[in-house]
């Protein structure tokens, strides 16, 4: 069903048309605003190939270009952010392609991450009506839904159309309005809806654009909703060197952490009195606990190995090459169901030693012993985590400044990578560990905390510490206090989350 009270009214004025500005959707608060005035081209990102100005208090497209593998729509602006959950985009447009060319074009874009992953709606006049005609999801036509027999709207050549376009996540929907209709005339279902930027653009050699505003619901997931009543960040100990590598050993109940330089891991109970579980530490780096055994996995840097800690701290090795090449320095890593291990191996505890990989990677280790580079177009990749359903792998890149999304295929392969989330701001910090609650909610350590991001994307907010921190894991009885590794320190801040921890339901230890 349409939002109420987003009807528009058409005022003609004499050649052109202006419209009133949409009313505020119920249950909506407003996100974004570019009205034409000086500075809106500062707060969109245009295509750059493509030339917009800004003239006459409008967005202008006045040239179309093409370059490298970006596809269609050949000329946009995103808003700044990245989006996701149910979203209105309302904005005006005119076309100006002459007369003799056919079609007339309008598109609003959804989800767009990077060049080969977002969904765009095209609102087009190829047959003088607009009708239902596309839904592009990462480059590929999807099956829209019967269209509408009404309303049909001409996109003339010299009129201003008002248009609006809803998604709204319970149903997967989206649904396109022009003009006063509270009937849409596109109606297609978006199958995977991720985080990305919003934007609006079109295929046509010249259009404008005007009042474009992005409203986002009120009712979204907030930090209040995640971090437990009065809960503050406080510090658990100190004096350390760089620490690194939380893991919760639930039958001890005690936090293991690595401080890198020291090469120590360390433990840390409740009360705070810290003990050594193993050192020397080969410079260990990222660790996960397996509760089949009580044993720790291990990323080694300076061995450049992954190994398994039993619970005395004896060290085996489990792999250490890939194709006969060291590692770099394996640096995080995740336990999956099936018992394969996910790691990452950048080359940031390599020092002056050369490198035996060709790439900075992401390899799985198979229960059975066997490797498997499995995501090689990442720059540095370093914290890792799986999905609750097992379906998708998240690693953030430390360089990029982002986490991706990939796709877990039944042989444990990677595919389908995309941006799920950007992490940019002024405090210290980059993209580094992370890890998950039972709901699919993603918390990556980076710029100035802890980085709360939805499922899809969706940015929640940063649970900001004192120090620039380097990792995070769920530990305490309930797997509801949150650990955070931050430089010479430790610090922790209690959610009404649950931590999850992938059940391995594979035989125990190799």
């Amino acid at each position: 069903m349409p939002l109420m009270g987003l009807a528009m009214t058409a005022i003609t004025l004499g050649t052109l048309s202006t419209v009133t500005l949409a009313p505020m959707p119920s249950g909506y608060e407003l996100a974004v605003s570019i009205d034409g005035t000086e500075g809106s081209l500062e707060r969109v990102e245009a295509r750059p190939s493509s030339e917009w100005n800004l003239a006459d208090g409008r967005l202008n497209i006045t040239a179309i270009g093409t370059q490298g593998a970006v596809r269609s729509p050949f000329s946009y602006v995103t808003l700044p952010g990245y989006w996701v959950g149910d979203l209105v985009l309302t904005f005006r447009a005119r076309c100006h392609t002459a007369p003799e060319v056919m079609g007339r074009d309008v598109c609003a874009i959804f989800g767009w991450s990077d060049d080969m992953h977002y969904t765009y709606v095209h609102f087009s006049n190829f047959t003088d009506a607009i009708h239902n005609a596309i839904l592009k999801v990462d480059g590929a036509d999807r099956a829209p839904l019967p269209p509408a027999a009404e309303p049909r709207a001409e996109l003339t050549g010299a009129g201003w159309h008002s248009f609006r376009v809803e998604r709204t996540m319970a149903d997967g929907m989206i649904r396109g309005y022009v003009d006063n209709s509270d009937t849409p005339c596109l109606v297609a279902r978006d199958p995977e809806p991720w985080a990305g930027r919003v934007g609006l653009g079109s295929f046509d050699d010249l259009a404008s654009f005007d009042d474009i505003r992005l409203y986002v619901r009120t009712d979204r997931t907030t930090l209040d909703d995640i971090l437990a009543p009065g809960a503050q960040v406080r510090q658990l100990a100190t004096g350390f060197v760089f620490t690194e590598g939380p893991s919760w050993d639930a039958r001890e109940g005690l936090l293991k952490f690595s401080d890198i330089p020291s090469n120590r891991i360390n433990t840390l109970t409740p009360e705070g009195e810290v003990g050594v579980f193993v050192e020397p530490s080969e410079q260990t780096n990222g660790t996960f606990y397996d509760a089949r055994d009580g044993s720790l996995l291990g990323c080694r840097h300076w061995a450049r190995d992954v190994v398994r800690y039993a619970p005395g701290g004896v060290a085996t090795v489990l792999a250490d090459t890939y194709r006969g090449g060291k590692f770099n320095s394996p640096n995080d890593c995740v336990l999956t169901p099936t018992g394969a291990i996910f790691f990452t191996d950048p080359a940031y505890g390599l020092g002056d030693r050369p490198s035996e990989q060709s790439v900075e990677a992401v390899y799985r280790l198979d229960p059975s012993g066997e490797v498997s580079r499995v995501i090689d177009d990442m720059t540095k990749p370093n914290g890792i985590y799986i999905s609750p359903d097992g379906r998708w792998l998240y690693v953030a890149d430390s360089i990029d400044q982002t986490i991706k999304a990939y796709r877990v295929g039944a042989d444990g392969s990677c595919s389908d990578g995309r941006v799920l989330g950007e992490l940019r701001a002024e405090e210290e910090g980059v993209p580094d560990g992370m890890t998950m609650d039972t709901h699919g909610r993603i918390y990556c350590t980076g710029s100035g905390g802890v980085w709360v991001f939805g499922p899809q994307g969706e940015l929640i907010g940063r649970i900001l510490v004192p120090e620039p921190p380097a990792n995070c894991t769920f530990g305490g009885r309930h797997l509801s206090t949150l650990y955070m590794t931050a430089r010479s320190s430790v610090y922790a801040v209690e959610t009404r989350a649950t931590g999850f921890m992938p059940p391995v339901t594979a035989s125990g230890a190799e």
